[in-house]
Parts: C-alpha cells; structure tokens; sequence
C-alpha cells in the first residue's frame, strides 16, 4: 500500500507549512510588531501548534499544518466549530 518514495510538497503546501513554522518561532518582540488583534490570534495559533507537535509528533503536525490555513484553524477551534474543516 505504502511505498519508500518520497514527494516534495507542492509549493502551495511548502508555503503554508513554512507560515507555519514562522507562527512557532515568533517571540514576545516579533508579535509586539503586529497589530492587538494579530497577536493574540498568532499567540493562539503559536500555542495550538506546539502542543500539536509536542503531544501527537511530527506526522500529525505536518497534516494538520496542510489541512487549511492556520489562522482558519485557529478561528474554528476558538469558535468551537470544527465541522467547518
């Protein structure tokens, strides 16, 4: 079923995953720089993907980076309405 081949991403997902790593690296200095509202969405986003990480690994961060952009994520995990995905 599974084969050893590996695929780059294609540039629309590399895109997207490498936003999200920016949101992880982000500190207390780099999100004074956004606007009140940007911040406390990226904070929210910063934290929800490190527990991701931290709790279900790699894999299941790399899918949930590519499932839709992460500030949409994180809007529809703070409104409670996760059968929008």
């Amino acid at each position: 079923m599974f084969n050893a081949n590996t695929y780059l991403l294609p540039s629309h997902q590399n895109d997207v995953f490498k936003s999200c790593l920016k949101v992880l690296r982000e500190n207390a200095t780099s999100l004074k720089k956004r606007l009140k509202a940007r911040q406390s969405v990226r904070l929210y986003a910063r934290t929800l993907l490190t527990d991701i990480f931290i709790s279900l690994g790699l894999k299941v961060f790399l899918l949930y980076t590519l499932a839709a952009p992460i500030l949409r994520l994180v809007i529809v995990l703070v409104k409670n309405l996760l059968q929008e995905l």
